[in-house]
């Protein structure tokens, strides 16, 4: 598992990138969000730990980058 703290590393690989959101999606939001929200779209900034809910994967990943321009995200279904 990637280091979070090193977020260049996590960059250039996305294999990294994909397992540090699959990682915090199970650790962090799972039990939070699948009950109620099957079918909706999760952009998860692996740098900060905070995921961004929507019913589309653009609109997900839209709202995600306005709130950190310069985050690198994991977007699940």
């Amino acid at each position: 598992m990637p280091n979070l703290t090193m977020p260049n590393e996590i960059f250039a690989d996305p294999t990294k990138l994909a397992e540090a959101g699959e990682k915090l999606y199970h650790e962090k939001f799972k039990h939070q969000y699948e009950p109620d929200h099957k079918g909706e779209f999760l952009a998860i900034d692996v740098i900060r730990g905070v995921a961004t809910l929507a019913k589309e994967p653009e609109e997900a990943l839209g709202q995600a980058q306005a709130a950190n321009p310069n985050g690198l995200f994991h977007l699940l279904r």
